[in-house]
Order: C-alpha cells, then structure tokens, then sequence
C-alpha cells in the first residue's frame, strides 16, 4: 500500500514563512519574530565607473572606518536592482535654444526604455544580545555592571546607529580638489 500523505499538500501559509512580525517605528523598523530588527532605505552614490583610485580609496576608507563601528550582532545587505528608464527629468534649467534642443535630443534618446536605472537598497538587520550573553560577558569582564535592557533600549540603539550608518550613505562625498585639473 502507498503512502498518500506523501502526495497531499500542506497548506503552508504565508504568516507563518515570513519572518517579519510588525512595523513599531516611524521611519520603519520592522520587528521580526526572533527578536530581530531590520530597516531598509535607498540611497544614491556617486559614479564608481568614472571615479579615479584616489577616489575609489577615499570611498572605501570612509565606509570601512564607519563599519568598524559596528558592535556584534549586525547584518547588512546591499541591492541593486535596474529598471527600464522611461521617463526624463522635465526641469527647465537650460537658457537658450541650443541647450534646450540638445537636452529635447537626450530626452528622446534616454526615455525610450532602452535604457537602464539603478536603484540602490540597503537594509540593516540586528540581533540584539539575549540575556546569556550579558550574564557571560559579566563574568568574563572584570568590572562589567549589567543592568537590564529594556525592548525600547534595544529600538532606540537600532534608530541611533541606522541614522548614523544613513547619514554616512547620504554624506559620502569626495574632496573637491580631485575634480580639478591636474
């Protein structure tokens, strides 16, 4: 005799795959059911196809010494994801009619779906320490005062080093003097 359960489907629903439990912040930090924290934001840095070695250098000096920062626990995720570009930006800031006709010409050409966009993704993701790990460190650690962490602790720790590690993406910026003529 088979078995048929083996050919039967399990309703596997999506509320019990998915790992998110609820969004419990503005801006949105999602709460997942281990504990866990998590956020994801876009952001947009400079051209890394046209950037010289000094720049290239800088960028990932900035980014590395920022990470360093980072305590245990911590996860981060990049993305980019290209699109179709269909559309063109409609600002008037050309003065005359020969750059007017110029950018009509590039208009043309970059909105004919052709083309592609990037848009970059990052998310942050943090286990905060449980229990064990306190009372272990407090053993470890000569002088380690524990006291206990609350829930709105562990959120408000996350907020603060998610704004950091936005404003580096945001502020990331390379000096003027390599743009000059050499």
């Amino acid at each position: 005799m088979y078995r048929m359960d083996r050919f039967k489907r399990h309703k596997e629903y999506l509320k019990y795959t998915l790992p998110y439990a609820r969004i419990i912040h503005d801006p949105a930090i999602v709460l997942n059911k281990d504990g866990s924290l998590q956020t994801t934001w876009k952001y947009r840095g400079p051209d890394l196809n046209s950037a010289i070695k000094e720049q290239l250098a800088i960028i990932t000096q900035q980014l590395n010494t920022s990470f360093q920062g980072l305590d245990t626990g911590w996860v981060l995720y990049f993305e980019a994801q290209r699109v179709a570009s269909t559309t063109y930006a409609t600002d008037e800031f050309f003065p005359d009619i020969i750059t007017k006709s110029m950018d009509e010409e590039r208009k043309k050409y970059f909105s004919d779906g052709k083309h592609f966009e990037s848009n970059y993704y990052a998310t942050a993701y943090w286990m905060p320490p449980n229990d064990q790990e306190g009372k272990i460190r407090e053993l470890v650690v000569e002088g380690a005062k524990r006291k206990e962490i609350s829930a709105e602790d562990n959120i408000e720790t996350f907020a603060a080093v998610v704004d950091k590690l936005m404003g580096i993406f945001t502020s990331l910026r390379i000096p003027a003097h390599f743009f000059e003529s050499r």
